[in-house]
Order: C-alpha cells, then structure tokens, then sequence
C-alpha cells in the first residue's frame, strides 16, 4: 500500500518549499487566529482530515463488523497536536475504521479545541485510554498490537524539554512493540521542531504529515532519520500572513491539491 499511495499526491522537492522554526510557526498560528480570524477547530480539522487520508492510505478498506479488532491507535496529548490526532480519529471512524484513542492524561484534564474534539468522540461511544484508567493496562497493550496504524499526536512543535511522565509512557510502549505503520502528526514526538535534535528518545515514524509549512528540525539532525516519508498538508493559512513574515515564497504551493509529498534533494 506504501509504494501505492506515492504517486497519489503531487511532489516536490524540499530545496522548492520554505521550512519554518518553532517560533516562526508559533507567529504563523497567532496571526491566523488574532488577524486572520481562523478558528482554531477549523485549522484542527483541516490536519486532522489530512493525517486521516494518510492513515487510510495505509489501511485495509474498513469491514463492516463491529466485533472486528480496531485498525487504528490514536494518541493524543493535551495540546493541539493531540487534537488534531482526535479529529483524525473521528474521520477514520466516520470512515468506517475501528480505532481506539490512548490520552496522555484523564479525559477531564483536556481544555479547548482538544477537549471539544474528544468530547464529539465521546458522545459517539467512543471511550479514550489513559495511563492511569482501570483497564489501561488490559486494553492499551492489546490495542497497540492489533493496530495497523498509530498515529502518533502526543507533542507538537513547542516541544522543547525531555519526554517524561504518561507521555515517555505511551512513546516507549511504540517503540518497543514497533506497529506496523506510525503516522506523526507535524513532527514526531520526541524532537526539536526547529533543530532536529532528539531531547532523550522518540517516536520513530513510518511517515509525517507536517502542517502549513515544514519545519526546520524535520529536514536536520536526529530527525532527518525518524520522519519517515515527509507529507505536507494545507490547514487554510492565508499567503499574506507568510507574506507579512517574511516567509516565502508560498504562492500556489497548493495549486495541486491539500497535500503534497516532498522529497529531499537526493530522493529519486
């Protein structure tokens, strides 16, 4: 399914398209939001439904039973990288995908756009995991090792410190049961957005769906190596705020579609 879904999608090379660091994308999220009016699920779902269409890239077509063993392991941190992993999720469920979702924190400890997107998964029956939960320690095992795909949502780009705690929990259960595919939404986690350095370990990915633009560390460091294939997906941020930023050029990066796959200068 892999060498399958890569000519799907436009190509370019990453020489062709900007990369931005941690703080440039912070900008680039504040301007959407404060100036351009963006709201926050809007662009939450506009990445969700992009990882989702790589997940089922690499999915058998959905089977009608119920009883079917789920094909999907979402996992979400507490911030926007984690929602848009739920909302991934749900597109996969809407999809007819069995999934399952592993929290790095009780449900109730969710605010905002992450809360609102597992509130939606709730009320459809979903019930999320979480280190701590009664059953964790029986279903999450079982859950990673029936997945066809984790997607990995647990830390974004302001990543910048040591994985520890539910979070290096989650990481360390991938890395040792190795799933056969992992998607990382933006970054995997475990990195520095900007230089590419790994802070103690990390999320080794099959592929990753970056958002808006690339960032720096995907193309450098120990990351280069963990990034897999590199997919880049539009959440709908207007070309004037990368314009008013000094980022550029970004005109008609999506001309041909919401998502391209980018290959380094020494890729075939």
């Amino acid at each position: 399914m892999a060498s399958e879904s890569f000519n799907l999608y436009p190509l370019r090379a990453t020489a062709e398209v900007p990369a931005v660091t941690a703080e440039q994308m912070r900008e680039v999220d504040r301007l959407a939001i404060n100036d351009a009016k963006l709201d926050l699920l809007q662009m939450m779902e506009n990445a969700g439904r992009a990882v989702a269409t790589i997940a089922r890239d690499h999915l058998p077509p959905p089977q009608a039973s119920t009883d079917d063993a789920p094909t999907a392991l979402i996992l979400a941190g507490r911030g926007n990288n984690g929602g848009g992993a739920l909302s991934a999720g749900r597109h996969l469920r809407n999809w007819g995908y069995k999934i399952e979702v592993a929290l790095t924190t009780a449900p109730g400890s969710l605010v905002g756009a992450p809360a609102h997107q597992l509130h939606t998964l709730h009320r459809d029956g979903l019930r999320a995991l979480w280190p701590g939960a009664p059953d964790f320690d029986e279903r999450f095992p079982q859950a990673l090792d029936q997945a066809i795909v984790v997607v990995d949502g647990l830390v974004g780009y302001g990543m910048d410190r040591p994985l520890q705690g539910d979070t290096a929990v989650l990481v360390d259960a991938v890395l040792d049961r190795a799933p056969p595919t992992v998607v990382s939404v933006d970054l995997p986690t475990g990195f520095d957005a900007t230089t590419g350095d790994v802070f103690s370990f990390g999320v080794v990915a099959s592929m990753t769906v970056t958002l808006a633009l690339p960032k720096t560390g995907l193309l450098r460091g120990d990351a280069a190596a963990a990034v897999g294939d590199l997919y880049l997906a539009d959440i709908g941020i207007p070309t004037y705020i990368y314009d008013r930023l000094g980022i550029g050029p970004v005109e008609g990066l999506f001309s041909e579609g919401p998502l391209l796959r980018l290959l380094d200068s020494g890729s075939d």
